[in-house]
């Protein structure tokens, strides 16, 4: 865990002052030839992360405030949304939340991003199956960045993170649910968000993450 946190540290030092240049015309094109239908613990994933081009992507998005990468990854994401949408039935596209404290640190919600630029690429014959609501599932409860926790942390962190809007709570009654993150590690945070739109009457949560 030390050993994973140390990492951490020297490759965001290293960003800051060596930073890379990034292309996203080439991610675009490599990530084309890497994409594929994944699956864990009913989450579906459309890359492996331990890819290094994929890794470096994802940092470009997170945490250098990159909305082009997010532009890319949101026209994979659509792809595979379009594939999933039934003729007969109605959608409502929710990102993972982020704490308010953590939108004043970083300044934006990159999941939020990804489900506008799904949006964007959704076929026009299916647009009317799916809405977007970023502002129905949010998130109650700070925590510490998950990516330093193992799984029981995780977990113990997260009971009770999540809530759904009193003022949309009818909204997912009997609803599906295409829920958004970028990255799948334990699974924690999914799983939470999951009950929590179960409690509150949704009649089925498909879980849709970039990679695992």
């Amino acid at each position: 865990m030390y050993v994973d946190k140390l990492k951490y540290y020297v490759e965001f030092l290293l960003e800051i002052i060596f930073p890379r240049n990034f292309d996203v015309l080439k991610l675009e094109k490599y990530l084309d030839s890497q994409v594929s239908d994944l699956n864990k613990d009913n989450v579906l994933f459309l890359f492996k992360y331990k890819d290094n081009n994929l890794k470096q992507a994802i940092w470009e998005m997170k945490f250098k405030s990159n909305r082009r990468v997010a532009e890319v990854f949101g026209k994979f994401l659509a792809n595979k949304i379009n594939k999933l949408l039934n003729a007969g039935d109605k959608y409502l596209l929710l990102p993972t939340p982020i704490h308010k404290k953590r939108r004043d640190e970083r300044g934006f919600n990159q999941c939020e991003w990804l489900c506008e630029e799904i949006i964007k690429n959704i076929r026009p014959n299916r647009l009317s199956k799916i809405k977007y609501e970023p502002k129905i599932l949010l998130r109650e409860k700070y925590t510490t960045k998950q990516s330093w926790s193992d799984k029981k942390a995780r977990e113990e962190n997260l009971k009770g993170a999540f809530k759904v809007s009193e003022k949309n709570k009818d909204e997912i009654v009997g609803i599906k649910i295409i829920l958004i993150d970028d990255v799948l590690t334990t699974g924690s945070t999914i799983r939470e968000m999951r009950q929590t739109l179960k409690e509150s009457g949704a009649s089925e949560i498909i879980s849709i993450v970039i990679a695992h």
